[in-house]
């Protein structure tokens, strides 16, 4: 994306070739998230992201289905 070469680019490199991929990207299952957000349900995306070794917009997609199929979040506006 974008975002992506801005980053490469601010950081002084301007190689135009992708980077290696590892492959498939990590999955991670709910239990890991859910116990992390009982331990601090303060965390960032970022953080949790970090933890789990998965990118920040893999926990927010996860996070939201998470709110999407849980009727009692449902009412509380979360979605």
């Amino acid at each position: 994306t974008c975002r992506d070469w801005f980053r490469r680019f601010k950081n002084n490199d301007f190689q135009l070739e992708d980077k290696e991929r590892s492959g498939a990207p990590k999955k991670f299952q709910d239990k890991e998230l859910e116990q992390l957000l009982d331990e601090d349900p303060s965390q960032t995306l970022s953080e949790l992201g970090k933890i789990l070794q998965v990118d920040e917009s893999t926990v927010s997609k996860q996070l939201f289905k998470r709110v999407r199929n849980d009727p009692e979040a449902r009412t509380l506006g979360a979605v």
